[in-house]
């Protein structure tokens, strides 16, 4: 077909009743991939023929190809960035999603390339509203030609998909209203975590409090107010912070007051997560619409192993639920706030027995990737029996 792609490796015995294209931009072999992509593909491999094409800035490893073998995996080379970058990953899914029956798109641009195709039937993974994540610090004409740009993409996705997944109920609210869709055509499917990797956390809190910061830290984060907990912690008790890197990360680590940085992978990162008692996930809150459509990875996979985050209190469906179950550690308003009184309450519930039990029966609610996976059965099989 014509692919700039790594090496293709599949077990042409593997033969299964239905065939489903799986398009993403992300990678397969990093964090993200490997927690929200590969996670879910690899269980729904026994009920569906999987294909997937993602885009890879580094060769794979034998390593990856053997953990997809149950699948057949296209590696496209990522190329280059920007719009020029982007146009050419959205050719190379054009000709992926050409002649294809059912198309799972994850985000925009592997949805407009199978719309494009002329797909019967694509699922639209929506993982964020891109008209406001990506004109956050826009301005002027850019910003105006860049959100209708992105709406236009935004539009077509959500009136011609044949269902539509999103991470928030806020995401669901916002595309029914704006576009006039069913309830019936949206399933809201948040950011999961498999919960047989994560263990729950069965020790108390050190006398030194270790804080973990993963994650590629990219510049929705809020890194004054992260760094003023950081400072209040330090102020009231030992404090010990890590920050933990996945492939690809920005230089934004150095704006945090931090004791040590890590690279850890994602498998890595479910293995050693246990030997810290609390994690940050701070982002902006002046990035409107964009703050209410997304749900970090790494806070679910911080409640399944019992470890309470500190998240925004209106951070997509995340910040509401750790809200009503551990209200210290979801905040507001965060400028006015006094952080050393929040921290000596943050404190208190770190010493309570039965946060870790409230943590991880909140990701068994609602990030359980089991869960997960069999509503995105469903979704295939009515799509599929039409």
């Amino acid at each position: 077909m014509g692919y700039d792609v790594w090496d293709i490796r599949q077990d042409n015995t593997l033969k299964f009743p239905q065939v489903i294209r799986y398009l993403t931009t992300d990678s397969a072999q990093e964090g993200v991939g490997q927690s929200q992509i590969v996670a879910y593909i690899l269980k729904l491999a026994g009920r569906f023929e999987i294909e997937l094409y993602s885009f890879e800035k580094y060769k794979p490893s034998d390593r990856v190809y053997e953990q997809l073998s149950p699948i057949r995996w296209h590696p496209i080379k990522f190329g280059r960035g920007g719009w020029f970058g982007a146009f050419i990953r959205l050719i190379h899914l054009y000709r992926a999603a050409s002649g294809a029956n059912f198309v799972h798109a994850r985000s925009d641009i592997p949805f407009m390339a199978a719309w494009l195709a002329r797909v019967p039937h694509i699922v639209w993974d929506c993982r964020a509203l891109m008209p406001y994540q990506k004109t956050v610090d826009k301005t002027g004409l850019k910003r105006y030609l860049l959100f209708n740009f992105l709406s236009f993409f935004q539009y077509i996705a959500a009136t011609r998909s044949s269902h539509i997944i999103v991470i928030t109920n806020h995401a669901k609210d916002y595309l029914m209203q704006k576009y006039g869709l069913p309830i019936e055509k949206f399933s809201v499917i948040s950011t999961c975590v498999d919960m047989e990797i994560f263990k729950v956390k069965k020790s108390k809190i050190h006398e030194t409090i270790n804080i973990l910061i993963p994650g590629t830290l990219n510049d929705l984060y809020d890194f004054n107010a992260i760094n003023r907990i950081i400072r209040a912690f330090r102020e009231i008790t030992n404090t010990h912070v890590t920050v933990a890197l996945p492939l690809n990360s920005t230089e934004n680590y150095r704006k945090l007051d931090t004791d040590i940085v890590l690279n850890l992978s994602h498998s890595e990162l479910a293995s050693n997560i246990h030997k810290y008692d609390l994690g940050i996930a701070i982002i902006r809150e002046n990035i409107g619409l964009a703050l209410k459509s997304i749900a970090p990875t790494k806070i679910a996979e911080f409640l399944a192993a019992g470890i309470p985050v500190v998240v925004n209190q209106n951070l997509g469906d995340i910040g509401e639920f750790i809200y009503k179950v551990l209200p210290s550690f979801s905040l507001r308003n965060l400028q006015s706030l006094d952080m050393n009184y929040c921290v000596r309450l943050m404190i208190a519930d770190l010493n309570d027995r039965e946060a870790a039990n409230s943590c991880r029966l909140l990701a068994e609610q609602h990030f359980s990737l089991k869960s997960a996976v069999l509503r995105i059965e469903q979704i295939y099989f009515k799509l599929l029996s039409h």
